[in-house]
């Protein structure tokens, strides 16, 4: 299990990441929105995904 900052580039958003190793599993949970959408992020925005971490590139870990 590891936690990591993330970046969607299209929709300008910054996500916290919580990958589930042995699932190959991400919660992306919406920290800031950029600024095409100003407001913040919604409870109903949270994603979660099949990931391999393996594959992208992340901005950094964190606890």
């Amino acid at each position: 299990m590891g936690l990591f900052l993330d970046y969607d580039k299209y929709e300008s958003v910054f996500y916290s990441n919580l990958y589930l190793d042995d699932c190959k599993l991400v919660v992306k949970t919406p920290i800031v929105k950029g600024y095409i959408e100003p407001e913040m992020p919604d409870v109903n925005d949270i994603i979660v995904e099949e990931f391999e971490l393996a594959k992208y590139v992340y901005l950094t870990a964190h606890e």
